[in-house]
């Protein structure tokens, strides 16, 4: 009768124990990889996983230990929707001989989300889409890009351009208090650094540590069109929560694809990423064209290339522009907070004056 009882007892046990281990164990769905990152849900949540190789081979993620990853979804006054607390469905398929992953998360009744996933060697482009017959009211927030709880122990620096061409970059602990905020568009007034929007050549956030890597950026195709009145940020918050906010809208953009590009850099060179850009951008603007998921960025590109073509040619870019650059990023990584946000002139002036000694 004892001996009955104690196999009940542990075989009781026994199946409790199974069942927490196969509750927390995930089934990890590779999305895009490519030299310096890698993009992976999982079969039993859409939340997304990124992650980020650094010149020694590391592999590092870009959330903060036991964060959740990142998500898609919109917030209403009732709650929040998003892909992280749903089973995703995935599909791969080609399109004009470029490999697409296509995932889809139904978030809400009569909501659903997808993503398609365009891997390349350098960045993965990706299109967002909030479909549904009748969009939901009471919207507070749209994520069409995902937030994620950044590491800044791991990517210890921002970096990202104004709409007139400013750099700005420095590093997250001394340039951004708790509370405070990165980007363009925060919510409130808390300190930080603001951006009055994306230089429309260089339209990028990037996050990275520049000794050893890696760098990541979220870069916005065509933010005039897709993302007019986004707002793209890093919120440090109370605790050690830091929200990074990569694209969304206050209201509206359902039924909207709307593109964006996650680019990795193992080495952490923000001057090497920005040299390469413009050609990771003309690279992905063709697949987004060619894709069938973006019909108005055809006739945006064409009518640019047309205006373009009636524009007088105008002198190279003075190289007084790239010492500035220059100045910027030894300014933010040997005084540790961002020239541009505190004004320093006298600083401008010390520094520049050492580059321009032999």
């Amino acid at each position: 009768m004892r001996s009955s009882f104690l196999n009940l007892s542990l075989a009781c046990l026994l199946g409790i124990t199974a069942s927490a281990f196969c509750a927390d164990t995930v089934t990890p769905i590779p999305l895009a990889d490519g030299d310096a990152y890698r993009l992976s849900t999982t079969a039993e949540r859409g939340a997304l996983t990124v992650d980020l190789r650094n010149a020694v081979g590391q592999w590092i993620p870009l959330t903060r230990k036991g964060a959740e990853g990142g998500w898609y979804g919109y917030n209403q006054q009732a709650g929040t929707h998003g892909t992280e607390g749903v089973r995703p469905d995935v599909s791969r398929h080609h399109v004009a001989g470029q490999q697409v992953v296509t995932v889809t998360c139904s978030i809400a009744d009569g909501v659903k989300h997808r993503a398609d996933y365009f891997a390349r060697p350098g960045f993965c482009l990706v299109i967002s889409e909030l479909q549904a017959a009748t969009p939901p009211t009471d919207i507070g927030i749209v994520r069409l890009a995902p937030t994620f709880d950044l590491d800044i122990s791991a990517f210890s620096c921002y970096a990202g351009r104004s709409a007139r061409g400013i750099l700005h970059t420095g590093t997250i602990a001394s340039a951004v208090p708790r509370p405070g905020y990165f980007g363009v568009g925060p919510w409130s007034q808390e300190p930080g650094v603001r951006m009055d929007g994306f230089d429309p050549r260089r339209p990028y956030l990037a996050f990275f540590n520049p000794a050893g890597g890696p760098l990541v950026a979220f870069v916005y195709l065509r933010p005039d069109v897709f993302w007019r009145g986004g707002r793209h940020f890093l919120q440090v918050w109370d605790g050690a929560a830091n929200y990074l906010y990569t694209g969304m809208f206050d209201a509206g953009h359902f039924n909207t694809p709307v593109p964006f590009l996650v680019c990795a850099r193992a080495d952490g060179d923000l001057t090497a990423f920005e040299a390469d850009l413009p050609r990771m951008i003309d690279e992905a603007t063709s697949i987004a064209r060619t894709s069938g998921r973006l019909p108005s960025l055809e006739a945006e590109v064409q009518a640019t290339s047309r205006l373009a073509a009636m524009a007088p040619r105008s002198p190279s870019t003075p190289t007084a522009s790239g010492w500035l650059q220059a100045w910027r990023e030894r300014y933010a990584y040997a005084r540790a907070t961002d020239a541009v946000a505190h004004a320093d002139a006298p600083g401008a002036l010390r520094v520049l004056s050492l580059l321009a000694k032999p």
